[in-house]
This record gives C-alpha cells, structure tokens and sequence, in this order.
C-alpha cells in the first residue's frame, strides 16, 4: 500500500475512535438528562 492510502485509512480510523468516543462519553449522557428533565424516561 501506498503512504497515501495509508494515511487516509489511518485519519479515518482516528477520527471515528474520536466521534465515538465524543458520543459516548458527551452526547448519550446529555440526551439521557435531556429526556429526564421532560419525563420522557420511565420510571419504575
């Protein structure tokens, strides 16, 4: 392979890793406390 090619599968793998990370750590807990303030969640 290519250095080329390699560097862009490399920045994409990297840069997936990051949103997911992002996502996971940031976004779900946000949206979790989102739905709890609106009662949208059950409780049971």
């Amino acid at each position: 392979m290519q250095a080329q090619i390699l560097i862009l599968l490399i920045c994409s793998i990297v840069f997936g890793l990051q949103m997911t990370t992002m996502l996971v750590l940031l976004v779900i807990p946000a949206l979790y406390s989102v739905f709890d303030d609106f009662n949208l969640l059950r409780k049971h």
